[in-house]
Formats: C-alpha cells, sequence, structure tokens
C-alpha cells in the first residue's frame, strides 16, 4: 500500500514539476512580451501584468507538494542536528503533522475565499477572481496529500527516509 502512495506521489510530483516549468515560461513569455510591445512600440498591454502575476500564484501553490518532498521549505535544523534517530524522527513526524493541520486548514479557509470572491472579476482579463483565489484550496489539498504520504512513509518504515551518505532524516 505505502509503495502504491510513493508511485502515486512521484508521478504526481513528476507531473506538478512539469506543469511548473510550463508556468514559468508561460510567466516570462508574457514578460517578455510586455516589455517589447511597451518599450519597442510604445503600446501599453494591461492585461499581461495580471496574467503574469495570477500564474505565479498558481506556480507557487501548485509546487508547495513538490518542495516538501524535496525538502525545500524552510527550517532550522539546529534541534534536529543534536537529537538522536528517534528523537529526530518524532520531531520530523511533529513538523507533518503540523504541515498536514495547517494544508487542512487552507484547504477550509481557500475554499470558503474562492467562493466568496466568485462573483467579483479581475481589472484587465475581467475574469472571476475565483479562478485566481482557488489556487490556495487546490495546493493546500496537493501539500496535505503530502504531508499525510511523508506520515504514513515515516510510520511504516522509519529508516526509509534516511539519507545513508550523510546520515540525516530526508522525509
Amino acid at each position: 500500500m505505502i509503495k502504491i502512495l510513493t508511485r502515486a506521489i512521484d508521478g504526481l510530483d513528476a507531473v506538478l514539476r512539469h506543469l511548473g516549468v510550463v508556468l514559468m515560461a508561460l510567466v516570462f513569455g508574457v514578460a517578455v512580451l510586455q516589455v517589447l510591445i511597451r518599450y519597442v512600440f510604445g503600446i501599453p498591454m494591461v492585461w499581461t501584468e495580471e496574467v503574469a502575476r495570477n500564474l505565479l500564484v498558481w506556480m507557487a501553490f501548485l509546487l508547495m507538494g513538490p518542495a516538501l518532498k524535496q525538502g525545500l521549505h524552510y527550517s532550522v535544523d539546529y534541534l534536529a542536528n543534536r537529537l538522536a534517530f528517534t528523537a529526530k524522527l518524532w520531531l520530523y513526524r511533529l513538523g507533518d503533522v503540523i504541515i498536514l493541520a495547517f494544508a487542512i486548514a487552507m484547504v477550509l479557509v481557500g475554499t470558503s475565499f474562492t467562493v466568496r470572491t466568485a462573483d467579483a472579476h479581475t481589472a484587465a482579463l475581467e475574469i472571476s477572481t475565483g479562478w485566481i483565489s482557488g489556487a490556495l484550496p487546490v495546493g493546500a489539498a496537493i501539500l496535505a496529500l503530502y504531508a499525510l504520504v511523508r506520515l504514513l512513509v515515516s510510520f511504516s518504515d522509519p529508516t526509509s527516509g534516511v539519507d545513508r551518505q550523510h546520515e540525516e532524516l530526508q522525509l
């Protein structure tokens, strides 16, 4: 069961990373278009800033889970570096429980916010702001899934997340 979950997370991870690359390429393309049209041709394009900002919002929220998997979120490891393996394992588990709880709260609050803002429209594109604020509950649900799988893996095989070369915990 755990192997199926980890394979599913690996597949989701690959999809989200590729999507992140596509979103970043789109942000770059829109920004270059804005600069060229505005400064070369002297024609202001009001929609490009809005598109770039919204793409960045979606990219940031969609990649919270893969960042958690890679250990890219900020952390202070002063205490963890001084603990024995078992204590370090429980500290990381506690961190994952906190992340899971926070992600679930973000899903609930984000869903409520998205529903409340769905009637408002953006200034330039005149699309529902629900499409933009929807990044919060979607990204938070993905983050919760990643945290839950990390917890399940840490309980099923506590040594599976150990980086043997550095003897560090990489859940």
